[in-house]
């Protein structure tokens, strides 16, 4: 079982309408692969009676994508425990591959290390020192809550993009990323720097998508 202390928001990057990195040769996109992974999180969640808020986009629609301003807005309304945004990589450079874990503040990284002692046992290389801080990427730096963006891998180099299609291997990332927030809920219990622990929280899980052909968040 997965220990929680709050609502957790999942936020698939980019979106239909805004496709993120590209493998031109596979044909596959960012959003997909986000969206993909995203899923498999929340399904995780509901299985679990985890409380959570989830962002993706529904529609391809090129006029219109859900701001990061929006996402935040929308996951800072639920009043969210942690952000886990989903994202994946690109570079010119074929040859870059492996994971990366985006923060800002000290409770952002001891998030991003607890899952890091997981995403150690998935078959990408750790990207430079894993964890790296920002001051304002995607959603880090927008919330007040511990939030990470995660890296998956770089659609942009044939091996990390043909494992990031693999049904077993997004299953191994969304049960690396859980384990790691398992133990992030349990640290901040003991370490007694958890405000969200009063149960008050009743949210049975909500997907806010957006809708490509109205152009409005249905929540």
């Amino acid at each position: 079982m997965i220990e929680s202390n709050g609502i957790i928001a999942i936020d698939a990057g980019h979106g239909f309408g805004d496709t993120g990195a590209v493998n031109e040769v596979k044909g596959v996109t960012e959003a997909y692969i986000n969206y993909c992974v995203a899923r498999l999180m929340v399904a995780r969640l509901v299985k679990e009676q985890i409380p959570f808020f989830a962002v993706w986009e529904t529609m391809v629609n090129r006029k219109r994508a859900i701001r990061s301003a929006e996402r935040s807005e929308l996951i800072r309304r639920e009043d969210a425990w942690i952000c886990l945004s989903v994202h994946c990589n690109a570079y010119e450079d074929s040859g870059a591959h492996g994971w990366e874990i985006w923060t800002k503040s000290l409770l952002d990284i001891a998030l991003a290390n607890c899952i890091k002692k997981y995403y150690l046992d998935l078959p990408f290389a750790m990207r430079e020192e894993g964890v790296k801080r920002t001051n304002k990427l995607g959603l880090v730096g927008r919330l007040d809550c511990p939030t990470v963006l995660l890296e998956l891998g770089f659609l942009t180099n044939t091996l990390d993009c043909t494992k990031l299609l693999k049904y077993d291997t997004q299953l191994k990332i969304v049960d690396a990323i859980m384990k790691g927030v398992d133990d992030f809920a349990k640290w901040e219990n003991r370490n007694n720097n958890n405000a969200n622990s009063s149960g008050a929280h009743n949210n049975d899980g909500r997907v806010c998508a957006y809708d490509g052909f109205t152009r409005e968040l249905q929540c």
